[in-house]
């Protein structure tokens, strides 16, 4: 078997890599770094260098190649070396007309000529109106590719119209942009020095095609309404201009500067930033200036990471600008600095304008969003590759707890977001606490670390400061942690459930804390029962029962088998109720959390030895799966119109909480029927969280470590709050035990502590205090 005929894909990229810097370089190392990650081991991707003879490149271990683009016999050389190996699915050829040797970088064809290997081309700029010897060069290209890839539409559009390239070749994909984890705009100004300044920023490597002249003339008349202005100009020369040139660029720029009466209001930066300081001088900027005197510059990997730090935009009117700004930003004509000052202004002067520009862009930003990015060239990868290989999964992403701690305070866990930055005004709730309790046992019985008994900690006495004398609890406090209104004006049944729900996974793991824990958690439950033997909602049930379910196998108590099983009982006599022929369910249409009911009545029937039970568990369960995974593909339930027999279901409105409680569900009926095709249904629904779904786009954001808040009918809704990232770690914890430990068919309950953890996060907890007392 020859090496390509393996299940993993192989892919060459054919491009100019770093160290080299060039645009093109530090793009292919991103794209490259984003296919490794999102695809593991199911993908390999090396490099191929593109330098001249003098260059010398201290290369990473990826580079497997380098073609010396000004040596005429290297091409054939290596393509024939490539065909005697057969080693790669597919050539990436990073196309840009100055980077091969000839005219036009002609010679590239010397290496397709003789290549046999499948090529997709990237045109990084299409030029319009081509001369008759271009526009012959460029159809011997796409002759020669099995597709090309343009990464605007307005790119795409000239290379058909002007080119003739044939529509069923040409692909957009968009010029990626960086998963940014977003911080504080004040401290990041403080640590670069920039506090109490309005800061306007350029940045990328200097050349007289970056036009920052036409900023400089437009700063003259904002230093006059803003005299704390600062325009940082980040970036050092680029080393092709340094070689033919120097300095003079940058020094003409600084003596520009100086005429202007602008040295205290520009600030250079001369060096090739490593990303972290970048980011940090994008997310303290209030204003990003992309400027650009070539009208035939088909993207910016500087404007697309302007856009993913958050960045409002004023910009030259290049096809990205025009194609993916709209209310991120303002569009300007080349070289006016009058138009630029205006625009300028307009967005200063109006804070408001500034924070909806700045939401703008984190929204827009995101479909390109390099994991997003990665998908869609393994998309294309598989839609070219003669032996239609396929690859079925992502790779888990690494845990990343921090958005959680973010949101976390020494109440508990905020309800709300806006994009990744927690509202304190949103309040409290039991429901997203339980949760969270449920998800951080969880984890730490994975992870025993022991900077998670503190949030443990939290998570618990929010539950218990929240329960009633009568045993019931209550769902909403506000930020001055008082309750609010809205605990008597709504059902707070299923809260209740969840509540208990957690509780009982407490005292499932109860070897892993202090004796005295598992009194408490004795102590609320027994409260709670007289509340919860006259709840009839069937998730508060369902809830219930699977705490009680968890509950039961630590303490024994008849009172509580009773219960489960009255409980299982309501859920089975609603199910004879409402099943018919087409439509196996307990309710007339499907809703919310709908894994949930066959899981808890599952769980009942092993319990009860109710056999009944468990064919009703087994054949609504069937009835759901069957409505959600289609073509290997997992969707929602939508929340705008749930779903009714007979009718089609909506594609948006799905939200990540019935993603997690479908794996939940999956991951019960597996340990106890053992069915492999549950765990392969595990694998492709939580996909959804990482692009396998309506949109194409990645929910979850490993950056930040929260998940969005949903797929809408546009896009994806960026906020993430409580329900969204503490339901995705519940069941990336489930993946894990299933998946990714060496002993992957133990319960959780039968997973060891730390034995060096004597920290008892419960005797420190203290009664219910006034909200003065507190603070």
């Amino acid at each position: 078997m020859t090496p390509n005929e393996s299940n993993q894909f192989r892919i060459l990229l054919m491009c100019s890599y770093l160290p080299r810097e060039c645009g093109i370089a530090t793009y292919s190392f991103d794209l490259r770094q984003s296919l490794v990650e999102k695809f593991g081991a199911n993908c390999q991707v090396d490099i191929c260098a593109l330098e001249n003879s003098h260059d010398q490149y201290a290369y990473p271990n990826e580079v497997k190649y380098i073609l010396k683009v000004d040596n005429k016999r290297a091409y054939p050389k290596l393509a024939k070396e490539l065909n005697a190996l057969q080693d790669y699915d597919a050539i990436l050829i990073a196309h840009e007309f100055g980077l091969f040797g000839g005219a036009y970088g002609s010679d590239l064809l010397l290496f397709l000529e003789t290549n046999q290997t499948p090529v997709i081309l990237n045109f990084h700029t299409v030029l319009p109106n081509p001369e008759k010897a271009r526009y012959d060069f460029v159809n011997q290209l796409i002759a020669f590719s099995s597709a090309v890839v343009c990464m605007t539409n307005a790119s795409a559009t000239l290379l058909m119209k002007d080119y003739q390239c044939p529509q069923a070749k040409c692909e957009v994909i968009a010029h990626g942009t960086a998963l940014v984890a977003h911080r504080n705009q004040q401290q990041l100004k403080k640590s670069l020095n920039l506090d109490n300044k309005l800061v306007l920023t350029t940045f990328g490597l200097l050349s007289r095609g970056k036009s920052i002249e036409t900023a400089l003339h437009a700063l003259v008349n904002i230093k006059a309404n803003f005299p704390t202005c600062c325009y940082v100009i980040l970036g050092k020369t680029h080393p092709e201009v340094a070689k033919s040139e120097g300095e003079s660029y940058r020094n003409s720029l600084i003596a520009l500067t100086a005429a202007l009466d602008l040295n205290e209001n520009v600030r250079f930066v001369d060096a090739f930033v490593e990303n972290q300081l970048l980011q940090d001088y994008l997310q303290a900027t209030d204003l990003y200036l992309f400027t650009s005197n070539d009208p035939n510059q088909a993207v910016s990997g500087t404007f697309a990471y302007a856009m993913a730090c958050g960045c409002p935009i004023v910009a030259t009117a290049i096809p990205q600008a025009k194609d993916a700004l709209g209310d991120a930003g303002i569009v300007v004509d080349f070289n006016n600095s009058i138009q630029m000052a205006e625009a300028i202004q307009q967005v200063l002067q109006d804070e408001f304008l500034r924070s909806e520009m700045q939401q703008a862009a984190v929204q827009k930003s995101k479909p390109s969003a390099w994991p997003n990015v990665a998908l869609q060239y393994m998309r294309l990868f598989e839609k070219n590759n003669p032996q239609q290989k396929k690859v079925k999964h992502s790779t888990l992403p690494k845990y990343n707890l921090n958005h959680l701690k973010k949101c976390t305070t020494s109440i508990g866990l905020l309800q709300f977001c806006k994009a990744e930055q927690p509202l304190l005004a949103s309040g409290y709730t039991l429901d997203d606490n339980a949760r969270a309790l449920i998800a951080l046992i969880e984890y730490y019985a994975i992870h025993p670390e022991y900077g998670m008994l503190k949030n443990i900690s939290i998570h618990f006495g929010f539950i218990e400061r929240m329960q009633l004398a009568s045993g019931r609890f209550i769902n909403y406090l506000d930020f001055m942690e008082n309750p609010t209104t809205q605990n008597s004006n709504e059902n707070l049944d299923d809260a209740n459930g969840r509540a208990i729900w957690a509780l009982g996974t407490m005292a499932s793991l109860h070897h892993m804390f202090d004796p005295t824990y598992l009194k408490k958690v004795q102590q609320m439950i027994d409260k709670s029962l007289d509340m919860l033997s006259n709840i009839d909602s069937p998730r508060a049930n369902a809830f219930a029962i699977k705490g009680l379910v968890k509950f039961s196998k630590v303490v024994s108590d008849p009172r509580i088998l009773d219960l489960i099983a009255t409980m299982g009982k309501k859920l089975e006599a609603l199910y004879i109720f409402h099943r018919n022929d087409e439509h196996h369910w307990f309710e007339p249409k499907l809703t919310y959390a709908n894994a949930l009911l066959p899981e808890a009545l599952l769980l009942v029937s092993k319990i009860t030895a109710n056999q009944n039970q468990q064919a009703i568990a087994n054949q609504s369960f069937t009835y759901l799966l069957k409505l959600l995974f289609e073509d290997d593909e997992f969707q929602v339930i939508s929340n705008r119109t749930w779903y009714e027999p007979g009718k089609e279901m909506a594609r948006d409105g799905q939200q990540p909480i019935d993603v997690s409680y479908t794996i939940l569900a999956l991951s019960t009926f597996y340990e106890y029927t053992k069915l492999k095709s549950y765990l392969i249904k595990m694998k492709t629904a939580f996909d959804w969280y990482l692009g396998k779904n309506c949109l194409n786009q990645i929910v979850y954001n490993p950056i930040s470590g929260g998940c969005q808040d949903g797929l809408e009918a546009n896009g994806v809704n960026i906020n993430q709050g409580a329900e969204s990232s503490v339901t995705y770690l519940m069941a990336r914890n489930r993946m894990e035990f299933h998946f990714q430990m060496n002993s992957p068919n133990i319960p959780f309950k039968n997973i060891q502590p730390s034995k060096n953890l004597n920290y008892d996060p419960f005797r420190t907890l203290q009664a219910p205090q006034s909200a003065s007392a507190q603070r």
